[in-house]
């Protein structure tokens, strides 16, 4: 019942901000702007000594028309795309360099899977679930300190603080950055959930992630370009509280892009959608991770090290995304292994409430026995799976509130493979054969 009157009143929210700009009054234009932007009206104060004379005006000349030639159809245009809709500012200002200002997301979703191996369980499976709730608090202190502090609830019902760093500003280029805080060595899990296109993130997206780690580095931007580097104690260590322990030895995590064809900032990259009206535009990434050790006490004498590069492409109302991971963990003991992983996603409007979207996720093995992780048994298959979705945007041009359906198929059992059961991310666990899965969900994000 609170989830339901959650959504409902954060829905009507939503759309009551979408009618309060529909109802605003076109703004005035400036008739002449050679007189100061005011309409040219004014009068001549020296009056004419003479009576008006009546002087007939000359007619223009007529063109001669062609009669081979015949008048041309009306040709149809597309009506331009609506602007997109301003946001209700929350931020709080309580002195003139402090602020601070709300935000978070919910997600509720159902989702039906349907498998044809039967280990004593029910072929179909369904439920509800929220399967995200995140309360987010940006705020600043001064013009060169900033923070951020993410509560999160899981799923499951656990709520855990999730990010607290804080940022400080050197110049306009560089930024440290230190805390708990996320690990950018994909693509793949870049996008908060309020902004991705699909319903949840890829399985490349969650085994190529560098979670939530307690970590200190450097950002800078120089035009085009911008680049993060960051020491951390490893990949996906840092998502529970603050007393993780600091396991890794040693992990270092660097990523670089670049963005081409474009005036505007990284921003626009922030959501894999691209909405109708967007400009042409690339964004080139790549990433690499080096970890000595692990949270878990494995790989205690070995490494891991992980390579992607990506490339994004944005239109008018169209994007595809492409990104390769190579991942290679060489133990202490066991064979060392190169396991390479691939996503291939694309998106289109249809209308300017509705986008269609399709995927490719998979994330390939060697064949060789893998010693770690030790309970994968030996991580010697391949993860593939393909899906689509649809979906409706309740305010167009703008992640706060929409609508998503989604079906993913996966050919193969994943059992020995990367992939990680989950009914919420559509995978459930199989030896033999294959599934497939149908969800649907609301999200609703500030």
């Amino acid at each position: 019942m609170f989830v339901t009157l959650t959504l409902s009143l954060l829905l009507f929210a939503s759309l009551s901000v979408e009618r309060t700009l529909a109802q605003e009054p076109p703004p005035v234009v400036d008739v002449d702007p050679t007189h100061g932007g005011a309409p040219d009206n004014r009068v001549d104060p020296t009056p004419s000594s003479a009576p008006p004379v009546y002087v007939a005006p000359t007619p223009s000349p007529t063109p001669p028309v062609d009669p081979t030639l015949s008048a041309a159809p009306a040709v149809a245009v597309d009506p331009p795309p609506s602007p997109a809709p301003a946001v209700l500012d929350l931020t709080w200002r309580p002195a003139k360099h402090v602020w601070f200002r709300p935000g978070g997301v919910i997600q509720a979703r159902y989702t039906f899977n349907h498998r044809e191996e039967l280990s004593g369980e029910p072929a179909n499976t369904s439920r509800f679930s929220v399967a995200r709730a995140r309360l987010i608090l940006d705020g600043g202190l001064t013009d060169y300190i900033s923070f951020r502090v993410r509560v999160g609830v899981l799923s499951n019902g656990d709520a855990r603080f999730e990010q607290a760093y804080a940022d400080v500003k050197l110049s306009d280029q560089f930024t440290l950055r230190a805390g708990i805080l996320y690990l950018h060595a994909s693509i793949g899990d870049a996008p908060a959930p309020q902004d991705m296109q699909g319903i949840d993130y890829t399985h490349y997206g969650l085994q190529t992630s560098g979670g939530n780690a307690a970590a200190a580095g450097a950002r800078a931007n120089f035009g085009p370009v911008r680049m993060q580097a960051f020491f951390s104690n490893g990949l996906r260590t840092g998502f529970s509280e603050f007393a993780e322990p600091l396991d890794a030895r040693l992990a270092v995590t660097g990523r670089v892009e670049t963005r081409l064809f474009t005036g505007d900032g990284f921003d626009r990259f922030d959501t894999e959608s691209s909405f109708r009206g967007s400009d042409f535009a690339v964004r080139l990434g790549a990433a690499a991770h080096y970890q000595q050790g692990r949270v878990d006490g494995a790989l205690p004498g070995g490494d891991l090290q992980q390579y992607t590069a990506d490339v994004t492409l944005e239109a008018s109302g169209f994007n595809l995304i492409v990104a390769g991971r190579l991942l290679r963990i060489a133990p202490e003991d066991g064979e060392t292994t190169h396991d390479p992983g691939l996503w291939v996603q694309t998106g289109v409007f249809v209308h300017e409430r509705i986008e269609l979207w399709a995927r490719y996720d998979a994330l390939f093995s060697d064949g060789k026995f893998h010693s770690y992780p030790s309970d994968r048994n030996g991580l010697r298959d391949d993860y593939q799976a393909i899906g689509g979705g649809i979906n409706g945007y309740l305010i167009p041009r703008t992640n706060m509130a929409k609508l998503q359906a989604d079906f993913t198929y996966v050919p193969d059992p994943i059992s020995s493979t990367w992939a990680e059961a989950s009914d919420n991310a559509a995978v459930l666990f199989t030896e033999s054969k294959s599934q497939w899965a149908l969800r649907a969900q609301i999200v609703l994000g500030y």
